[in-house]
C-alpha cells in the first residue's frame, strides 16, 4: 500500500539512532536536523554550560575537516546553518537545496561523531561565550527566565541555564569536550531529521550510512523534579 506524501516516515537503526523523514514534494528545497536528547538539565552543576560549548565548538574541526573546510564547504552547498542548546536537547541544522540533503546529512555526521575541539579555536571560541554571557546579562528576560527557573525548580538541574555557568565556560578544557560528547552523542540519543522533496527510503539509508556507526550508548539520565509552586515576588534594582 503507497504511503501518503505528507506521512512521516521513521525508523530506528540498530544503534538506536532515531531517523525519520516527512516527504513534502512540491518543495524545492531540504531541511535536515540532529537532534541530540541531552541539554542543560542533564548537566552536573560543575559542567553547566558544557553543552553550549559544544555545539559552538563542533564547528571548529574534525579528524577530516579543519574550521576554515567546514566554513567552505556549507557555503559551497548554499546552506543555511544553524544550532541550539536548550533544556532537554541540543540540535543542529541545515537547509538549502533539495539536491544537497545526502551531502547535509554526511557533513552533521562528521561534525557530530568526529570533532577534534582544537585548543586554539576553543580559546578564541571561549571569548565568543563569554560575550554572550554579557549581553544575556543585560537581557531583563533572560533575567526573568533565570529567576522563574530557580522558583519553580530549587536547586534541581532543570532550573540551570542552557547559557550555563560563567565560571565553567572559562575553565573548560578539550578534554572535558571530548568526554561530554563521547558520553552522550551516541545512538540511544540521537535523533535524524529531514523535510523536503525525498525519497523516504532512499534518504534513511543515507542517514544509516551517515550515522550507523555511532556507538550505541546509553540514553541521558535526569532525575525527576519537584515543581516547587506557591508565589515569590522580588524586585530588582
Amino acid at each position: 500500500m503507497p504511503r501518503a506524501a505528507t506521512a512521516p516516515v521513521q525508523t530506528t537503526l540498530p544503534n538506536g539512532v532515531r531517523a525519520l523523514v516527512l516527504p513534502m514534494p512540491e518543495r524545492q528545497t531540504a531541511a535536515v536536523s540532529v537532534f541530540v536528547r541531552c541539554g542543560s538539565q542533564h548537566e552536573p552543576r560543575v559542567l553547566n554550560g558544557i553543552g553550549h560549548v559544544v555545539e559552538h565548538m563542533v564547528f571548529k574541526g574534525t579528524r577530516t575537516r579543519d574550521a576554515a573546510r567546514i566554513n567552505l564547504d556549507a557555503e559551497s552547498l548554499g546552506a543555511e546553518v544553524n544550532a541550539h542548546t536548550d533544556k532537554d536537547h541540543s540540535a543542529f541544522h541545515l537547509h538549502g537545496l533539495a539536491a544537497d540533503a545526502t551531502r547535509f546529512v554526511q557533513l552533521l555526521a562528521d561534525l557530530l561523531l568526529a570533532p577534534t575541539f582544537p585548543a586554539d579555536e576553543l580559546e578564541r571560541e571561549r571569548q565568543v561565550l563569554l560575550q554572550e554571557f554579557a549581553e544575556d546579562e543585560d537581557d531583563p528576560m533572560a533575567t526573568a527566565y533565570r529567576l522563574f527557573d530557580h522558583a519553580a525548580w530549587g536547586s534541581h538541574p532543570v532550573a540551570q541555564p542552557a547559557i550555563g555557568r560563567r565560571g565553567n565556560v572559562e575553565r573548560l578544557a578539550r578534554e572535558d569536550l571530548q568526554r561530554w560528547v563521547g558520553a552522550h552523542f551516541n545512538g540511544a540519543n540521537l535523533i535524524v531529521a529531514a523535510a523536503g522533496p525525498m525519497n523516504p527510503d532512499a534518504w534513511l539509508r543515507e542517514a544509516e550510512r551517515a550515522f550507523g556507526a555511532a556507538p550505541a550508548g546509553t540514553p541521558a539520565q535526569l532525575a525527576a523534579p519537584v515543581w516547587g509552586g506557591g508565589v515569590r515576588t522580588r524586585q530588582l534594582a
